[in-house]
């Protein structure tokens, strides 16, 4: 976000100064609504799969703050997307085993696209265009304009964060989710594997951040927009 109200203020400061609550509003609603869902929905599978760790930390709940994560938030403010505060499991008190793990693990980006799927649909039913870009130097800030955004930013931050989150890499849900349902032989390999997958998938955003080759972009993009244009009708990015 700070990257894109920087660009802003080099074509026009008096614009961007104009826009900038427009933008950061918009795109903080679609980011806390989407790490909203995406944490309560891990945490309220968990509850019902008999591990209460989290109800009992308060984190079943849709309140933003309780999920908010410092770091998460910080790397927010910078680029525009960021992550929340992982839900506390304890797959010992989990029914069913393994598969109960790949549940509450799929539970997060399930929601998502549950969510991204019930604003889509509403923006189509309602004939709301959808719109990420600012067009200076007269933007638009009506409220209508606003309300467009903001529900672009709610499907699109709830796509992205479903989709990243099933990279099957540690610490995503993806590597959880595929442990949960691999073979046994499959799931001791990926146990080993495990240690080192952080540093691969960390390793592959400083790439991208770095040298900007797109690795993550040709991942996560064709899906939103597949997935954009058969709930709206149109390409959300």
């Amino acid at each position: 976000m700070l990257f894109f109200l920087i660009d802003l203020i080099r074509q026009d400061p008096g614009a961007a100064l104009r826009v900038a609550p427009f933008v950061m509003t918009a795109l903080g609603a679609g980011l806390l609504i989407a790490l909203s869902v995406h944490e309560f929905g891990h945490a309220w599978v968990a509850s019902r799969l008999g591990d209460q760790t989290a109800r009992e930390m308060g984190r079943v709940t849709l309140n933003p703050f309780k999920h908010l994560d410092p770091a998460g938030t910080f790397v927010f403010l910078v680029v525009g997307f960021g992550w929340g505060k992982p839900v506390p499991v304890d797959s010992s008190m989990l029914r069913g085993g393994r598969r109960s793990i790949a549940y509450v693990s799929f539970a997060g980006p399930g929601s998502n696209f549950i969510t991204a799927a019930f604003f889509g649909i509403l923006m189509r039913l309602y004939d709301v265009t959808p719109t990420t870009g600012i067009i200076l130097p007269n933007p638009d800030l009506s409220m209508g304009a606003w309300l467009g955004t903001a529900l672009t930013y709610i499907v699109v931050y709830n796509l992205l964060l479903g989709i990243f989150n099933l990279i099957p890499l540690s610490p995503l849900d993806g590597s959880q989710v595929a442990f949960g349902i691999a073979p046994r032989e499959i799931a001791r390999q990926m146990l080993r594997f495990q240690p080192y997958a952080p540093t691969v998938l960390f390793g592959i955003i400083g790439i991208d951040l770095i040298l900007n080759v797109g690795i993550l972009r040709s991942i996560l993009i064709p899906p939103v927009q597949i997935i954009g244009r058969a709930l709206i009708g149109q390409d959300l990015l």
